[in-house]
């Protein structure tokens, strides 16, 4: 009942960020939001197969499109399932082509299983073309206690010194790309901060 959401109408720079499950399984319901808030600012948090069903002029109003993909074809398909990096990419590149201008992130998730090289991933996106790329650490909580600290610990370590590596191996042009820590914030003298 979007009729609750009247109250938010009082807020002059309101933010609306639809994700959690595939958000762009239900585009009617963000129609109605988006006609009820026609000044706020949208983000989608999405996993990037259902771009196309947007229609257009909703699509052109969404100022920040975060995309589910975790770097390489291989580990994107890996834990996602077969087909999803190439359906992502051909997504991406038909909503630049209908002339959305604003903010693609590569969304990316780093987990043990996926078996992959954080640094690699990250700049694979960057190449490809993501203007940013936010990741984070999956912690595995499906994983009984004992087993998921001790393999989650020693899975941070290593973690840690890529991100090391991606920190003081880039150049000034790789500043300007961005690359979140979600988990870990590292000072400047690489100690934990939080």
């Amino acid at each position: 009942n979007i009729s609750k959401l009247e109250p938010f109408k009082e807020i002059d720079d309101l933010c609306i960020c639809f994700y959690g499950g595939e958000p762009l399984l239900k585009t009617r319901t963000i129609y109605k939001i988006m006609d009820m808030f026609p000044n706020a600012k949208y983000c989608f948090q999405t996993n990037a197969t259902l771009l196309k069903t947007v229609k257009l002029d909703y699509l052109l109003r969404v100022d920040t499109i975060l995309c589910s993909i975790d770097g390489r074809p291989e580990i994107t398909n890996r834990c996602r399932g077969q087909g999803t990096y190439e359906r992502i990419m051909e997504n991406v590149a038909y909503i630049k082509s209908v002339g959305f201008k604003n903010d693609i992130v590569a969304r990316m998730t780093v987990s043990v299983e996926q078996q992959g090289d954080i640094y690699e991933e990250v700049m694979h996106l960057i190449k490809i073309g993501f203007p940013h790329v936010h990741w984070q650490l999956d912690c595995n909580w499906d994983t009984p206690d004992k087993q998921r600290i001790e393999e989650w610990c020693k899975w941070v370590m290593r973690v840690t010194i890529l991100a090391l590596h991606v920190l003081l191996m880039s150049s000034n042009d790789s500043y300007e790309k961005t690359i979140q820590f979600s988990q870990l914030l590292l000072s400047q003298e690489f100690s934990i901060v939080s």
